[in-house]
């Protein structure tokens, strides 16, 4: 089943990521949330990541990896991070 347009645990289905980003056979995708701390509107961002591979003809995502697709992972956490974590703070 493709998430693509599914957004985190807890999510409204439909909800559409605000960015994906890909390396290799990983990909992450990017959710904006927000929530109302001390009374005061704040905006977070979620990141889920998938794998896809090709079963035949067709096209599946995971959610489980394999060792060699940690650096993968790492990689684009690092540039998330630097995109998003390192600009509001946690």
């Amino acid at each position: 089943m493709d998430k693509s347009n599914f957004g985190p645990q807890g999510s409204t289905k439909g909800t559409k990521p605000v960015q994906h980003i890909q390396c290799g056979s990983v990909r992450a995708s990017v959710w904006k949330n927000t929530a109302e701390v001390k009374g005061e509107e704040r905006e977070f961002y979620n990141v889920t990541f998938q794998r896809s591979y090709l079963d035949g003809k067709e096209w599946k995502n995971v959610d489980s990896y394999g060792v060699g697709d940690l650096p993968k992972i790492a990689a684009i956490a690092d540039v998330l991070y630097k995109q998003y974590g390192m600009t509001i703070g946690e």
